[in-house]
């Protein structure tokens, strides 16, 4: 029960608030979207001369790019074979395995920089 009083007291105002929400997320995905939207649109312009001349272009990359990749497992195998036959020669014969290694590096590496010289000519 509410008592008479001489002093008005304010009545509490209601307050409608609706926070914005900003999501920094969803706008960049928005944008991506709008952008590969674009990006697409324009692709579909390119005639099919354009698309045969990139295909083959990509079949041509990916190609040298195997056969790269082969060249490096090789000499990958081939480091990999060198360091372990040094460890087990230091295993079995001490400091002499490590000489025997500096000497045949150098040769190893002059043999490559001909063979690679003579390759591109």
């Amino acid at each position: 029960m509410k008592f008479p009083s001489l002093i008005k007291l304010p009545k509490y105002n209601k307050f409608n608030f609706e926070p914005r929400y900003y999501d920094p997320v969803k706008e960049e995905i928005e944008i991506r979207t709008s952008k590969i939207k674009q990006e697409l649109e324009a692709e579909s312009r390119i005639t099919t001369d354009q698309r045969a001349q990139f295909k083959a272009e990509m079949e041509q990359v990916f190609r040298r790019r195997a056969n790269e990749d082969r060249q490096t497992g090789i000499i990958q195998a081939v480091f990999i074979l060198l360091f372990a036959s040094v460890f087990v020669g230091y295993l079995f014969y001490g400091n002499n395995a490590f000489y025997v290694a500096l000497i045949l590096l150098p040769i190893y590496i002059l043999y490559r920089r001909k063979s690679f010289t003579r390759n591109k000519k």
